[in-house]
């Protein structure tokens, strides 16, 4: 079982309530040997939510290969920090909408 932080919690939370479908086998998701705090199959949109420790140089690099291998696997990536999630997630949420959309 994956761990889900508050901030993944709390977008759950704020997507679910703005009437975006977000089903448990959504969450914590697999696509290829990486997981992914939230997918949307059909729209092939993978979200992260990345707490401070994704500041530290040796944690962006792996970030960043791991963005690559799944963007080379068809899907769309956005990152969210904790902060913007919990400062500003109507923001978020309308980010997530029309890359939905898209």
């Amino acid at each position: 079982v994956c761990y889900i932080s508050p901030a993944h919690a709390h977008l759950v939370k704020l997507l679910r309530s703005a009437g975006i479908r977000v089903p448990k086998s959504s969450i914590n998701f697999r696509i290829g040997r990486y997981i992914v705090d939230l997918a949307f199959r059909r729209s092939k949109l993978a979200i992260e939510v990345d707490g401070g420790i994704h500041r530290w140089s040796v944690v962006r690099r792996k970030d960043a290969i791991k963005t690559a291998s799944i963007v080379l696997a068809g899907w769309r990536l956005l990152r969210f920090t904790n902060e913007r999630v919990l400062g500003r997630g109507s923001e978020v949420v309308a980010d997530i909408r029309s890359n939905l959309k898209s």
